[in-house]
């Protein structure tokens, strides 16, 4: 099984469920036990500030808006580039921290780029692969300024990486190579 840690995951045009239509979403983790994602592109009206003070953890020096990192609910967690905070390194200039402290010192501390999330996407062994299967996500390599780019509330993000991606029309992408004979002619 090969990793897609650190991978763009776009949903397709055609991907019905609204927890994930139009989402771009950063693979934290993707092993034997499953993946976690967290999506990059919907934002929540609610500042860090609003969010931040009835947890009482320390004062707010941050900015920005609360992201919907997805459907599964969970902490305040950070994606940001500051490599002494980091719980996980996700790629180069990115990391991940869910850990209260962490959190708190980030939220104390802003220095550099960060996205404040609340919620995750999760998937059970086998899971994402299977809807790879049906054709729901495409993947593209994440770089720091994509991640932190998708910041901006005002950018269509998941038009901009599916134009990067391109799409191939609906009958192009079903076809499975491994399905078409030597010869098609003789099908």
């Amino acid at each position: 099984m090969n990793s897609l840690k650190g991978q763009l995951l776009i949903a397709s045009p055609e991907l019905a469920d609204p927890n994930f239509a139009k989402t771009v979403s950063l693979i934290i983790q993707h092993d034997a036990d499953g993946a976690l994602a967290l999506v990059l592109n919907q934002a929540t009206t609610q500042s860090l500030k609003e969010g931040w003070e009835p947890l009482d953890l320390g004062p707010c020096e941050a900015q920005g808006l609360i992201y919907r990192g997805g459907p599964c609910g969970g902490p305040l967690m950070v994606l940001h580039a500051q490599e002494e905070a980091s719980q996980v390194e996700v790629i180069q200039d990115v990391h991940f921290s869910a850990e209260k402290e962490k959190v708190a010192w980030l939220v104390g501390h802003p220095q550099g780029p960060a996205k404040y999330v609340v919620g995750y996407a999760g998937w059970a062994p086998g899971q994402l692969e299977a809807e790879f299967e049906s054709d729901s996500w495409l993947t593209h390599p994440a770089t720091a300024e994509t991640v932190f780019a998708s910041a901006d509330p005002g950018k269509d993000f998941w038009e901009a990486m599916s134009s990067i991606c391109r799409w191939a029309p609906m009958g192009v992408r079903s076809l499975r190579p491994s399905l078409v004979p030597p010869d098609p002619s003789l099908n």
